[in-house]
């Protein structure tokens, strides 16, 4: 992709030491006719940088030409970076239109790039565009140097300065950020230090002057659930980066985060999460439970103070990415970590006493008694309606691995009265949080389809083929998950 309007400050129409400035009023009648809110889809930033371009129709024509003319939301940057205040209306309309140009370049780029479905086009677009910012942020550079300009602007900086910085500092954002963006599709990626020294010249500074904004963090909350094997060290650098830089929404940002290394630690299968998703109350609150059950049971097994201190060490250990000062109600491993500092405290100052013990029940005779108790779900409805339920769940939501399972065998499992376990293998297909809410939608047309029935059947295997458990399926309640609305509808049909 080009960067006609960008490359024509520094080569066309719009160099700053080419512009008439003796009439300041004509700036600050172009400033005023534009929008004064952000803009937030494509089609209002075209507006707007069309009424910051009145005057330069050959530039207009190029906007239109460039920019698909649409509703869809901005993509907004994934850094920023620290630019000098403007201090009249000459450098207002610049800094104006150089920073809603970068703006238009990165959403237009990223609209082409969802039309190139091989690896090949897209690895060469994207590598020819940053070729393109590349080269005119080092002849910026030059330039600037050229004219003995220092490498800070300030308010005492002429128009001329203050553009070409403002310039310069805005295309290596842009750089950045879609080489970011598209890094798993590129063969090589270019260090900051690297691009500082060998294209533009210049020393590094002591630390980067690229700042993560919060659809940085989205968007890789995104990418790290979608590579092959979830990487804890990656969800920790992001995570310190949210304490660093403490981004716009950074409790709810380091809320899901936390939840998302807590719950990938637990071998929770989670499906594809978004950030409000892992964020909601009532699916924090749920979890919670269950987690700190889950934690306990072993705890409550022993019976010397000594032994308890030992295994909520142990499980501190385990949480020693939670800063001890923290307090997010968000965040299921902050207030699991509160919990046990308390409970570590009493068997400290209670170190040699006695505690009683809580064992699980255990089956006296369980050889006499393997395989007798029977198991069911225990269907109370009409049986056509089911049949119809699942065929429509398997065909509009993805409810079975149809590979491996149909529906009527769903069906079969659903209608038995003495389920043996391990006898057939259900392999679920859609997501683990859509499918816990089927669960519950089910729920009152059975007696018995629980998280806790389905572990004990033994039957059902999530879409990476690992057995469910009741923790997994207690751990995955969120409120609206992908399609519920169409599992909504389907379910009208037991009614």
């Amino acid at each position: 992709m080009e960067i006609k309007i960008l490359d024509s400050i520094l080569h066309g129409s719009l160099k700053p030491w080419k512009i008439d400035i003796s009439n300041t009023r004509r700036f600050t009648e172009i400033i005023k006719s534009a929008k004064t809110t952000p803009p937030g889809t494509i089609t209002e930033l075209l507006s707007y940088l069309l009424v910051i371009l009145a005057d330069y129709p050959t530039l207009q024509k190029v906007l239109r030409d460039e920019t698909p003319n649409n509703n869809s939301p901005l993509q907004q940057h994934i850094f920023k970076i620290d630019l000098p205040r403007y201090t009249n209306p000459i450098t207002q309309f610049y800094y104006s239109m150089i920073t809603a140009e970068s703006l238009r370049v990165l959403n237009a780029f990223i609209q082409q790039a969802s039309n190139w479905t091989e690896l090949l086009d897209l690895r060469y677009q994207v590598s020819k565009t940053l070729t393109n910012i590349r080269v005119l942020a080092q002849q910026t550079a030059i330039e600037l140097k050229e004219r003995e300009y220092t490498l800070i602007s300030d308010s005492q900086s002429d128009h001329i300065y203050y553009t070409l910085y403002t310039l310069k500092k805005t295309l290596i954002v842009l750089f950045f950020e879609i080489q970011e963006l598209f890094s798993t599709q590129l063969k090589d990626n270019t260090s900051e230090e690297f691009f500082y020294l060998h294209y533009l010249n210049e020393a590094y500074p002591d630390k980067s002057p690229l700042i993560p904004t919060t659809p940085y963090f989205e968007f890789h909350f995104q990418s790290i659930q979608t590579t092959h094997e979830f990487s804890k060290s990656a969800a920790l650098h992001l995570l310190a980066q949210i304490q660093q830089h403490q981004p716009t929404d950074s409790k709810k940002l380091q809320a899901a985060f936390e939840n998302l290394i807590f719950l990938f630690s637990q071998d929770t299968d989670l499906g594809l999460q978004t950030i409000e998703q892992l964020t909601y109350l009532s699916t924090i609150k749920s979890i919670l439970e269950e987690a700190k059950a889950a934690m306990l049971q072993p705890i409550n097994k022993l019976q010397f103070g000594q032994q308890r201190l030992e295994a909520v060490n142990k499980l501190l250990d385990e949480l020693d990415y939670i800063l001890p000062s923290s307090n997010n109600n968000l965040s299921i491993p902050q207030m699991l970590y509160k919990y046990f500092t308390e409970q570590k405290t009493i068997y400290t100052q209670r170190f040699t006493e006695k505690f009683p013990v809580i064992m699980e029940e255990e089956d006296p005779y369980p050889e006499k008694n393997k395989g007798r108790q029977k198991l069911a779900f225990g269907f109370l409805g009409d049986q056509t309606k089911l049949k119809t339920v699942v065929h429509l769940l398997c065909n509009q939501v993805f409810l079975l691995n149809e590979q491996k399972n149909n529906a009527d065998e769903l069906v079969t499992v659903f209608l038995s009265k003495d389920l043996q376990p391990d006898s057939t293998q259900i392999y679920i297909g859609c997501e683990t949080v859509q499918f816990r809410y089927i669960v519950d939608k089910f729920s009152s047309h059975f007696k018995n389809f629980t998280p806790k029935a389905i572990e004990d059947s033994a039957m059902f295997f999530t879409k990476k083929q690992k057995p469910f458990k009741a923790q997994n399926l207690y751990s995955n309640k969120i409120e609206k998950p992908k399609d519920y609305l169409t599992i909504d509808n389907i379910f009208k049909q037991l009614q």
